[in-house]
């Protein structure tokens, strides 16, 4: 793990790349909300026998919190490539601040993988469940509401 052991506030850095450090930030702070979110789901499974309805919304429900997450982590890491560092002096706190991003980089793209993993296997079971029989054309989560058509079409590969 990298830390970024200087304050921008103490730096020469541009108004520019605080500006985007604090937007990253913001980012940050909604992905940890999201997973926040994917979490309570997922703590509501329920052990035991369930109907088929009932066990297709819940999928229904993960997959969308996490295509919300992968949409999260696919801008934040846009964000954190796009940072313009060429304003940043000394060259020494560049590499240091570039060292954090990149590792952040890898760090966002490693996550994002895994959610991608993970929803795919909430899809596979989705379909193997019939499920788009059971669940509506819209399922609201999280006071939003998403199309299932967009969300649940099967990938092939």
């Amino acid at each position: 793990d990298v830390a970024l052991p200087i304050s921008l506030a103490n730096s020469t850095v541009s108004a520019e790349v605080k500006a985007t450090v604090e937007a990253l930030a913001a980012l940050l702070k909604g992905l940890t909300a999201s997973f926040a979110t994917l979490t309570s789901l997922l703590g509501r499974r329920e052990r035991g026998k369930r109907d088929t309805a009932s066990e297709c919304t819940k999928l229904a429900s993960y997959i969308s919190a996490l295509s919300d997450i992968e949409t999260t982590l696919t801008t934040t890491i846009a964000t954190v490539k796009d940072i313009d560092l060429s304003s940043v002096t000394p060259d020494s706190l560049q590499t240091t601040i570039q060292d954090f991003l990149n590792e952040l980089v890898t760090s966002l793209t490693a996550i994002n993988s895994d959610i991608s993993t993970k929803k795919q296997t909430y899809q596979s079971s989705y379909d193997a469940r019939n499920c788009s029989s059971y669940v509506s054309s819209t399922t609201t989560v999280s006071s939003t509401t998403v199309s299932t058509t967009m969300i649940f079409t099967p990938t092939t590969t």
